[in-house]
């Protein structure tokens, strides 16, 4: 048995090295995203493969929420983004302190390591903004090509344009945030109730949809 994570996590506990642990499964992280982490894990690295009976899935190191995100293509069907790509929504690349560094690795998957993907690949992101993203049956879910046409990042082709755009569009940091990447690192160990507490609020995680005119490719 596998379990995986898409990346280090800021908003939430992942509770994934816990769930492996008990169940004797291998944990699954990315490196760059496991720098100084205090868990036992098994590095992910691009283009491997997993075959789980007739699924077969192929591992897509996709850097910018964090330098660790990872992608988990199903069946050349399904996309399992992380936060990398969300409904209505991009993951936000400065939850590390590093905006300008992981804007340009977020450009370099967007436009490099996703390119050669079909428009017709659905997306299953991590979670929503709101309620209303949900689906029927409560499924969050978009497509490649619905992304690259309405997402505002999508539509920034030049790079030094792509990072001033994250810059100014910021929101805050949350101080909790920095204590949740510790935990999943596995440097803090802290009780339920303070789990409870921490993830508590509104999820941050996501860029802010601006309305304005970009450069359309």
């Amino acid at each position: 048995m596998d379990v995986f994570d898409t990346h280090l996590h800021a908003d939430h506990i992942s509770g994934g090295q816990a769930l492996a642990a008990k169940i004797g499964a291998k944990y699954h992280l990315h490196p760059s995203d496991a720098e100084g982490a205090a868990i036992p894990y098994i590095p992910l690295t691009d283009g491997q493969h997993f075959t789980m009976g007739r699924a077969v899935v192929e591992v897509i190191h996709s850097p910018g929420h964090t330098p660790g995100s990872t992608s988990f293509l199903l069946n050349k069907m399904y996309l399992f983004t992380g936060d990398t790509i969300m409904k209505t929504s991009m993951g936000r690349p400065d939850l590390g302190g590093k905006a300008e560094a992981w804007s340009k690795l977020l450009f370099d998957t967007l436009h490099r390591r996703y390119y050669g993907l079909n428009d017709n690949i659905i997306v299953m992101p991590s979670h929503a903004a709101s309620l209303r993203e949900q689906g029927t049956g409560g499924i969050i879910m978009t497509t490649l090509e619905e992304a690259r046409k309405e997402r505002d990042l999508y539509q920034i082709c030049d790079e030094a344009a792509f990072v001033k755009y994250i810059n100014e569009n910021l929101l805050e940091n949350p101080e909790r945030y920095q204590s949740i990447r510790r935990a999943n690192l596995g440097l803090v160990n802290y009780d339920e109730a303070k789990k409870k507490k921490l993830e508590i609020g509104k999820n941050l995680c996501g860029m802010v949809k601006k309305k304005m005119i970009l450069q359309r490719k």
